[in-house]
């Protein structure tokens, strides 16, 4: 496949719109290969909509394999965000205290939940910097680098004060932990 270049007078929505023209398919049939056709819809329109943001996109040559490389970065970014919510709920569950084999043991119910005033009385007898953790990386969803660099810290600092800040949830919430005074 050869390159596709614009011409620096042309704008940008009219080289996007030239590049879309000629890949949308291309993008299309490789995110196919990972998902649902909606998927792969979504992706290749993500993709052009970013080529629209990207700053002298005229004056570039862009191939079908540049747009390629966006669509898998868009995957690969969409699939580290579902993991990042899988963990929290996962972390959310734990901060819960209890699994279904716990809720068997202590005789509640499989799959009883905690209140949500408890874990936000839980969350709110943190210190400072273990509830901004948790909130970052698990109410927010945010990655571990962008939770240090919002927290001004380092990456193993905040991975650190969300582990402590979740276990003592965790301690609060099934009564091993007095509360905290005011």
């Amino acid at each position: 496949m050869t390159a596709i270049g614009c011409s620096a007078e042309s704008r940008s929505a009219q080289c996007v719109g030239q590049l879309a023209q000629r890949h949308y398919d291309i993008v299309v049939r490789y995110v196919c290969r990972w998902g649902s056709r909606d998927l792969a819809e979504d992706v290749a329109q993500e993709v052009f909509l970013r080529l629209m943001a990207l700053p002298g996109v005229a004056d570039r040559e862009l191939s079908a394999g540049y747009l390629i490389a966006v669509a898998r970065n868009i995957l690969r970014r969409q699939a580290h965000k579902n993991k990042r919510a899988a963990e929290a709920l996962a972390a959310l569950r734990a901060a819960k205290g209890q699994g279904e084999e716990a809720d068997e043991a202590e005789g509640a119910a499989p799959g009883a939940r905690v209140e949500p005033k408890s874990l936000q009385a839980a969350l709110g007898e943190l210190s400072d910097k273990h509830r901004d953790a948790v909130q970052l990386l698990v109410c927010r969803g945010l990655s571990y680098r962008a939770a240090a660099a919002a927290m001004n810290v380092g990456l193993n600092t905040v991975h650190t004060w969300e582990l402590r800040g979740i276990d003592r949830m965790r301690r609060r919430l099934r009564g091993a932990e007095p509360a905290r005074a005011a």
